[in-house]
């Protein structure tokens, strides 16, 4: 399905969806609304190197 199509079956399913800083709370149609934390479903990125170098102020230090 394209997403418009998925947009359009999803609206007749969930009301709402609130996005805070500590939970996810989904509103469907019918029911009551259920929350989800946040450290539970965002993934968290590797860590990964600098790739600008930064000097003792935290300013990215130019080339050149």
């Amino acid at each position: 399905m394209i997403p418009e199509q998925w947009n359009a079956v999803l609206r007749r399913v969930i009301k709402s969806v609130v996005v805070g800083p500590d939970a996810v709370v989904i509103a469907p149609r019918r029911g009551e609304p259920t929350g989800y934390d946040r450290k539970l479903i965002t993934p968290k990125r590797p860590k990964r190197e600098r790739e600008t170098p930064h000097g003792p102020d935290g300013k990215f230090i130019r080339r050149g």
